[in-house]
Order: structure tokens, then sequence, then C-alpha cells
């Protein structure tokens, strides 16, 4: 059975309240429309000592995930939500200081897997956006639409240090809980 990712759907956040080396507290998903491209990448760090005049040991240390995430439009609650900034829902409003903070959110989303074979979930559990980029252009004779292309760095979160978790479904199961839902980490008395 070939693993070739095909298709990108289903992407949601998940805004985070509580992440110590205690506690992981996530809130309720929220579906984010319009998912059309995502590009990821991890950065590890190569770690090596020397000894006895050479290579004593050579390992690879996790050091941060970079997700690029194109989507066709964002709202102004949603850009709210990634960047810390004030949103009002009565006026329509959002306020960005140059004082906001970007808030942890967990990132879900959904990959087809080649020949009808299923898909490959992906929950990311500590995510911080680091950027928000759009291109304006003249409508003119094009109908081409801007998209928006939203940067987030991922972390480990802190109570267990995990990244990500990735899951295959096959077509006829349903993958909705394991993008909309993760338990939350409690102290231990």
């Amino acid at each position: 059975m070939k693993k070739i990712l095909k298709g990108f759907k289903d992407l949601h956040y998940i805004p985070i309240s509580a992440n110590t080396a205690t506690t992981y507290t996530p809130g309720t998903a929220v579906a984010l429309a319009g998912a059309m491209s995502l590009s990821r990448s991890d950065t590890r760090n190569d770690v090596k000592i020397y000894a006895d005049d050479g290579l004593y040991l050579s390992d690879s240390d996790f050091s941060e995930a970079k997700l690029d995430i194109e989507i066709a439009g964002i709202s102004l609650a949603d850009i709210a939500a990634f960047t810390g900034a004030t949103y009002n829902s009565e006026t329509s409003v959002l306020d960005e200081l140059t004082t906001d903070s970007a808030p942890a959110v967990a990132l879900s989303f959904a990959a087809a897997l080649a020949e009808g074979e299923g898909y490959r979930a992906f929950c990311y559990y500590n995510c911080k956006c680091s950027g928000i980029k759009s291109d304006a252009k003249t409508a003119g004779q094009s109908t081409e639409a801007s998209t928006v292309t939203v940067s987030f760095t991922c972390a480990g979160r802190l109570c267990d240090n995990k990244v990500r978790t990735s899951k295959d479904f096959d077509a006829s199961t349903t993958r909705t809980s394991f993008l909309t839902t993760i338990a939350a980490v409690a102290p231990q008395p």
C-alpha cells in the first residue's frame, strides 16, 4: 500500500488556554474554511561530540516545526485568534498593536492518501503564529483571487514535549474526532 499524500483539507485550530509543565487545556475546535495548501518542515540541530580524536557521539535534536498554510481567505476574528489582536464582533473592527502576543493554538488537518486509500491526519499541539502574508492586486481583467498565507512555529507542549500526532484513516473511518478533540492534561495528585 502506497502512502502518497495528495490532498489537504479539514483544517482546524483549537485555542489553548493553559500550557504549563503540569497542565494543558485545549478549547473548542474552530474549522478554518478555504484550505488550499500546506508546507511543513521540521528543524533539527545536529549534535556532535568529539572525543578520543574522533567523533564520539552524533545525534539530532528536534528544535521546531514550521507550517505555512495557504488559505483562500481569513476572517478578522481568525486573525485575532492567531495574533492576539483585539476583534470587536459588534463593530467588526480588528485592532492590532505592536504589543500583541500570539497565543498558543493547536492545529489539525488531513491529507488525502493516493488511490482513495483514506487520509492521514495530523495534530500539532503548541503552535504560535509567526506571520500572516497576503497580496492584493487590482481586479483589472483578472479573475485571480488573492490568498492568505499564515505561518506558524510549532514546539512541544510543555507537559510532555509532544509536538504532533499523526494517524492514518481508511476511507470508511471518520476522522472528525481526531481533528476536533484533544484531551486535556491535568496535574497528577
